[in-house]
């Protein structure tokens, strides 16, 4: 439920202006918080290497003469999960656009987890900044009732130069879930708080927060 991509949790969700009684900005969390993931989803042609040594190379043709790479790597030491992935996409042809980004994770044996990413995208308009993307995440499961495990996480967010030049963002959130063996069913409870700040000047700072149950 604590996901890199803050769309998912909200994207047409409009801020609302700092210092004012609600007045909406008419700018939503998916103009500004963009994870960067690559291409869009659309028809493709994909090849996926055999997986050697923990490692597989993919790469695919998209509709438009688009294509993208990734290299993704998984392997466990001495109890200690490891997950790298890097990734390259160009959509020239059509979007205008190529980028890169890669993210690295490492679940513990004591039930602690780590993970950063970042992505960075050239958009190919004269003038336009890069658009760029930082993630980072902690959790940690803890063994606390008979229910079941209860997981916890943190995790950090920060855009920069998104929809527009200037543009800055940052969300920060945490989230619990409580896992119920016998019954198959988890309960989660997150917290989000997205911050954002637009130019051309005057410089507005606009902020949203929510918190969700299930």
């Amino acid at each position: 439920i604590a996901s890199a991509d803050s769309k998912a949790r909200g994207g047409s969700l409009e801020f609302h202006r700092a210092g004012t009684s609600g007045t909406s900005s008419g700018t939503t969390i998916g103009d500004t918080f963009n994870n960067l993931d690559g291409l869009d989803r659309d028809d493709l042609i994909r090849y996926d290497t055999p997986t050697f040594a923990g490692a597989k190379l993919s790469t695919s043709w998209v509709d438009g003469d688009e294509f993208d790479v990734a290299l993704r790597y998984g392997r466990e030491f001495d109890g200690t999960e490891v997950a790298l992935v890097l990734g390259y996409w160009d959509a020239g042809p059509t979007n205008q656009k190529e980028g890169y980004g890669g993210s690295l994770s490492f679940a513990l044996p004591f039930g602690t987890s780590l993970t950063g990413a970042y992505a960075e995208e050239d958009l190919e308009a004269a003038g336009r900044q890069n658009e760029q993307y930082w993630y980072a995440k902690l959790g940690h499961v803890l063994d606390l009732t008979p229910l079941g495990a209860t997981a916890l996480s943190f995790d950090y967010m920060a855009t920069e130069d998104q929809d527009a030049n200037g543009n800055e963002g940052t969300s920060y959130s945490v989230a619990g879930v409580q896992f119920l063996d016998r019954i198959g069913t988890e309960i989660y409870a997150p917290s989000a708080s997205l911050m954002s700040t637009f130019r051309p000047s005057p410089r507005t700072t606009l902020s949203w927060a929510r918190s969700m149950r299930g």
